[in-house]
């Protein structure tokens, strides 16, 4: 019922394309790099982070129209952003100090290659569960 300018609807509909294009991303290679303790996916998720985070301040002061509880839930989610960025940083220092095993001594190199192999086979976090979830149920 509110008059809607063609230009900020177009524009509101981009900008949440655009969101919803980079949280998928965004979400895809952080679980990626937290299963496969990886350092480059883990990055590009952090990197990917400050867009998504421009575009959660621009629904929450710059849109159109915007509710009150919109403007809480993106305040929330702006916290959980910089909640997020401070873990991911701390990931990010635990996969680099850490020493997988299997990196040293005899049969590393097939230790190396199975734990690449799994690796590069987990693309989603339903497929990580899928995969062990024989192992859950023993314990």
């Amino acid at each position: 019922l509110l008059p809607y300018p063609v230009s900020n609807l177009v524009l509101d509909v981009v900008l949440l394309l655009l969101y919803l294009g980079i949280e998928a991303t965004r979400i895809f290679f952080g679980s990626k790099g937290n299963l496969c303790q990886r350092k480059v996916p883990l990055s590009l998720s952090l990197a990917l982070t400050v867009p998504a985070a421009a575009l959660a301040v621009y629904y929450l002061l710059l849109q159109t129209y915007s509710l009150r509880l919109e403007a809480f839930l993106s305040a929330i989610l702006l916290l959980f952003y910089g909640l997020e960025l401070l873990l991911g940083f701390l990931a990010l220092l635990s996969f680099s100090r850490c020493c997988i095993p299997g990196t040293g001594g005899a049969g590393a190199g097939a230790a190396r290659k199975a734990t690449g192999a799994l690796c590069k086979r987990l693309t989603t976090s339903s497929e990580f569960i899928t995969q062990f979830q024989p192992i859950q149920r023993q314990i």
